[in-house]
């Protein structure tokens, strides 16, 4: 991949992560106002898949010759979160 290729890339996965967590805080809406458990499940895996694209984000910082330290850090931060909401899915 070259250089543009690599920063359209990491712009389009920057994108999906915001998706992601957009997608897990309403969840929290949901959860908090229907009262479903499914909703801790939404969370869980929105959570994790934006960690996962975190995650690629910082493959691609590496790749365009930058620091991926803080990309890595937010990954493992996400899963964190989103093994927390494993723990109160499992036992709500």
């Amino acid at each position: 991949m070259g250089y543009t290729e690599d920063l359209r890339s990491l712009e389009r996965t920057g994108k999906m992560r915001m998706v992601a967590m957009i997608v897990a805080i309403a969840s929290v809406a949901l959860a908090a106002a229907l009262e479903q458990p499914l909703f801790h499940w939404v969370r869980f895996l929105a959570w994790v898949a934006a960690g996962a694209f975190a995650w690629r984000e910082a493959v691609f910082v590496k790749r365009l010759g930058r620091d991926p330290d803080f990309y890595y850090l937010r990954a493992v931060f996400f899963v964190v979160i989103a093994v927390v909401n494993l723990y109160f899915a499992v036992t709500d």
